[in-house]
Parts: structure tokens; C-alpha cells; sequence
């Protein structure tokens, strides 16, 4: 079976940094003026300027990196923001997609789930608060950063899935569609 090998959204993450860039050097051609840096909103342009700076280098690290976002394979899940490596199907209990305010995530049902979030980044331990917080599972694949069509890689988790849990089964189909 082949697995199903998913790179980030490096096009957007490439527009995120044009318009980064643009409203950055927008930023410092407005303090360069004097009459500008004289007003009481100077300090709030200002700070907006320092937060476009540090997010250049960010975008331009996503549109650089070439490591696969999401494997799909037959022992499991492989999602790079969760910060664990593989995991496995066994420890899957089912996989679920939706939308939410226009982005559509798929997130997974995971046994034991506090033990898996212990193992997982610190960053996606923060974002799995925030996500129980507004009532979703911890660990979601948001395809927002993904660069693949969801209804495809659930498709292919589900049959990965099935397969892994009911060995008998047809195996996965290599055919993966248009992403």
C-alpha cells in the first residue's frame, strides 16, 4: 500500500508572506515620517510593524520547508503540529471531518487521550486547551495549513483505518484523486 504523503500549504503560506513583506515595508515608510511618529498612535504602528517583522522570517521558514505536513500509512497518523510522530491506528477509536468558520478539520478520536497530549508539543498541548474550550477533541488536523482536499485524505485515513482494525479487509486504493 502506498502511503498518502501530504506537504504543507506552501502557496499560501508564500501569499501570507507577500502581503507580509508589503504591509511591513508599508509600516516603516509611515514612521519614517515624522508628523507620524509625533501622533499618539505611533507606539500602536509601531508594535504592529515589530510583529510584521517577526512573522516574516516564520512564513518564509512554511514556504521553505519541504518535510511531508501529514503521512498516512498503514500504522498510522503522522500529523507534524502534534508533535508526536506516528500515531498508531490501534489507538484511533474513529475519525471525524467538519467545518468550522469556513476551514474544515478532520479530528481524530484517540484513545486514551490525556496521554497522548502529554506526549505531544508544547504548542499543540496549548492549541488542545483552547480546542476542548470551544468543544472539539484535541487533536484536529486543520486543513487550512494542509495541502490536500480533505474529503481525500479522509477517504484514505478511513480506509487505512478499517484496514489496520479489520485485517481482512480490501486494502486501501492507491488512487488518491485530485488534491
Amino acid at each position: 500500500m502506498e502511503p498518502l504523503i501530504v506537504p504543507n500549504a506552501r502557496g499560501r503560506y508564500a501569499a501570507l508572506l507577500v502581503m507580509d513583506v508589503v504591509l511591513l515595508s508599508a509600516s516603516l515608510l509611515l514612521l519614517a515620517q515624522p508628523q507620524v511618529r509625533a501622533t499618539p498612535s505611533a507606539l500602536l504602528g509601531r508594535l504592529a510593524t515589530l510583529l510584521l517583522a517577526v512573522s516574516a522570517p516564520v512564513l518564509l521558514w512554511q514556504v521553505l520547508d519541504r518535510r511531508p505536513y501529514l503521512i498516512v500509512d498503514e500504522q498510522g497518523v503522522s500529523y507534524r503540529p502534534f508533535g508526536l510522530g506516528l500515531i498508531p491506528w490501534q489507538s484511533i477509536i474513529d475519525i471525524h471531518i467538519k467545518s468550522v468558520v469556513g476551514t474544515t478539520i478532520i479530528y481524530l478520536e484517540i484513545d486514551h487521550p490525556e496521554e497522548w497530549l502529554a506526549r505531544s508539543s508544547a504548542a499543540h498541548r496549548a492549541g488542545a486547551w483552547l480546542n476542548r474550550a470551544m468543544g472539539y477533541p484535541e487533536f484536529n488536523l486543520n486543513f487550512s495549513r494542509i495541502g490536500a482536499r480533505p474529503e481525500v485524505v479522509l477517504d484514505r485515513m478511513r480506509q487505512f483505518h478499517s484496514h489496520a482494525l479489520h485485517p481482512g479487509t480490501a486494502t486501501p486504493s492507491n488512487r488518491l484523486g485530485e488534491w
